[in-house]
């Protein structure tokens, strides 16, 4: 095939085969006695609702046919007497009881099955265990999920992430792929980094997931980084302590890293040049929990600071039409509304090249938000804004690329194909927060930032 298939989401409700009946949540406004903090896109997520037994079946056709890799978490309430500010779904801080240990999941993928139990991992609650099987040689994940409790109460159930498949390549010949490629070979190299904090992912490492720190990488653990062409996987890396360094023949690929309880990074414009080789860092996004969002920049070496800004709108009250913007001198914006708290904040920046800066968004109020760019010293620095055409070189020769993570799944976002650049600003997408609904940027729908920005 001429393309290399990217990851794809599976929210397991659109997918059903039989009516989802009223005994599982997945997000929805129709399912009987649950309450919302937060709309949540339809699909979101699977739990039992306000029953002691839920069955959810269903079947999701993959883009092609090969070997796939389907991973997902399971994530276990919290129970906090006085939750500091509601969450989407109420998960995982829940007021309403501590989690029945022997709740069961049973989950069945293309006959493969594994079970779960609410509280599988010792602790206070909210850990998440990751799902992750490869299947060889298939076109659909046929998908059962039988949940059983002995408490009606839905807050307190296990919860089931949207999936991400992963193509990892199939048995079909390499001959026309290898083909494609120089018959020398230059040098890959980068390491494997957690989009929150920029550390490096490696066995025994502490690491954030945007909710909780000191998140130790399990030992052994190593991310899996391959390279494709169409949809030949040509080569696999040999990743150690989160990082690679390896020949692999020049030529044009499509890289894909993978590690369980992320996202997976996906590159179609991976360039192995002769003889310089290529530079390469996987940045990985933590899983979100549901109706949470996050949004990264990364580019090339230069400009040395790139900024990645979301304008968030404030509720009517404060000053109709007003926004805060998350920014380096403002990491956090805290929207109060009916529906509890929606706040962004930003969790990492990059001041020497690269990336990543990284925002997230826990729970969307209504409104307008705007994600951006700004080169920030490119009104001063050589090479930077030419102030009779209105251009920065620099920004736009920067290779900068936006990721964003929403409950649809990952997007990804290049300068000079999609928004547009007003001197030193990229407006890249603008998103609804009462549907999610994104939309890339034009002059009037996201207005370039006034000279005070």
């Amino acid at each position: 095939g001429a393309e290399t298939p990217p990851p794809a989401t599976i929210m397991w409700s659109k997918w059903l085969t039989h009516d989802r009946g009223e005994c599982i949540d997945d997000g929805g406004d129709d399912v009987p006695n649950v309450v919302r903090n937060f709309k949540v896109p339809v699909g979101t997520y699977l739990r039992l609702a306000a029953c002691t037994q839920g069955y959810a079946e269903g079947s999701f056709r993959l883009p092609i046919s090969g070997n796939w890799l389907i991973h997902f978490f399971v994530g276990v309430p919290r129970y906090t007497s006085l939750p500091s500010s509601p969450t989407a779904g109420s998960y995982p801080e829940e007021s309403e009881g501590y989690p029945v240990a022997d709740d069961t999941l049973e989950i069945v993928l293309n006959n493969r099955t594994k079970v779960m139990h609410n509280l599988a991992a010792p602790g206070p609650g909210g850990e998440r265990q990751v799902y992750w099987e490869v299947f060889d040689g298939v076109s659909a994940v046929d998908f059962s999920f039988n949940f059983t409790s002995r408490d009606e109460v839905d807050h307190m159930h296990m919860l089931v992430s949207g999936a991400e498949a992963v193509y990892v390549g199939d048995d079909a010949s390499k001959a026309k792929a290898l083909s494609l490629l120089g018959g020398t070979d230059a040098r890959v190299s980068g390491k494997v980094e957690n989009a929150v904090d920029g550390r490096t992912l490696k066995p025994g490492r502490k690491v954030g997931n945007g909710y909780v720190k000191g998140v130790v990488v399990p030992d052994g653990e190593e991310a899996t980084v391959n390279l494709f062409v169409g949809s030949s996987l040509v080569s696999t890396l040999d990743v150690a302590k989160g990082e690679y360094d390896q020949g692999v023949a020049t030529g044009k690929y499509t890289c894909q890293t993978s590690f369980p309880g992320y996202y997976s990074f996906y590159d179609d414009d991976c360039t192995v040049h002769n003889p310089t080789g290529m530079e390469k860092n996987s940045v990985l996004s933590p899983f979100l929990n549901p109706g949470d969002a996050r949004f990264l920049l990364v580019w090339g070496a230069t400009p040395p600071d790139l900024e990645l800004r979301l304008d968030v709108p404030l509720p009517g009250y404060v000053k109709h039409g007003s926004m805060c913007v998350v920014r380096y001198t403002n990491t956090h914006c805290t929207a109060h509304s009916k529906h509890g708290k929606g706040k962004a904040k930003l969790e990492h920046t990059s001041l020497n090249g690269f990336g990543p800066e990284t925002i997230s968004v826990r729970g969307w109020v209504p409104g307008k938000y705007v994600l951006r760019v700004k080169h920030h010293a490119g009104a001063n620095e050589a090479g930077g804004l030419d102030k009779k055409t209105n251009h920065d070189p620099a920004l736009l020769d920067s290779g900068a690329e936006v990721q964003t993570y929403m409950a649809e799944g990952a997007r990804r976002y290049h300068i000079g194909s999609h928004g547009y650049t007003s001197g030193v600003d990229w407006l890249v997408v603008r998103i609804d927060g009462t549907t999610q609904e994104v939309e890339l940027c034009t002059p009037e729908i996201c207005p370039p930032p006034g000279k005070w920005d």
